[in-house]
């Protein structure tokens, strides 16, 4: 269930996230950072206080108790953080081979896929991993909208930590270190072999 959620929450978010940090990118200096505010206020609220509101959003959609309302909660912090990521990769990007491409009467759909995706994949998936961790670590957002129905990874190491069973929090700990030092070697691996591509 944890790994289902984290990855539906990685390609949605960045999906989303995506476009969002390229409109701020081009926004002027006051509403670039007006438009960063709202995107990292879900990151900087307290868990529990988003999860409160959420409930009640997504309670009256229908979706509480559900994974489906769970991802929905997930995805608010994650595109969050990837619209700020995201933020700082249009800030850095240079946009003259899409400019060349649709001067040379590419449409807008081959600019993106055959230009400007490629160009990105680093960062995509980079914001991925990125997504996928934000979900996976999220015990206060999965306990307040699944209302105990959705168990995720970090819900069953709190219970058998309350129940006292440590051999087993203690293996379902380590399982939640897996995908962050995977995402971390992945991300060290692909430096390394950025930095040996000839200039």
């Amino acid at each position: 269930t944890s790994a289902l959620l984290a990855a539906g929450v990685a390609a949605l978010a960045t999906a989303v996230a995506l476009p969002a940090g390229r409109a701020m990118a081009r926004l002027p200096g006051p509403a670039r950072h007006v438009a960063a505010a709202a995107v990292f206020l879900p990151v900087a609220a307290p868990p529990i206080a988003l999860g409160t509101g959420l409930q009640v959003v997504l309670l009256a959609a229908g979706l509480g108790g559900t994974a489906a309302g769970v991802l929905v909660a997930h995805l608010v912090p994650a595109v969050g953080y990837l619209a700020l990521f995201f933020l700082g990769v249009f800030d850095a990007d240079d946009e003259r081979p899409e400019e060349a491409a649709r001067t040379l009467g590419a449409t807008w759909a081959q600019t993106a896929w055959l230009v400007t995706l490629p160009r990105l994949a680093r960062p995509i998936g980079e914001a991925a991993a990125l997504g996928f961790l934000v979900s996976w670590s999220q015990f206060a957002l999965t306990l307040t909208i699944g209302a105990g129905a959705v168990r995720t990874l970090p819900l069953e190491v709190y219970a058998l930590v309350r129940a006292g069973q440590d051999r087993e929090a203690a293996v379902g700990a380590l399982l939640l270190t897996v995908p962050a030092m995977l995402a971390l070697a992945a991300l060290r691996w692909a430096a390394r072999r950025t930095d040996a591509l000839p200039a």
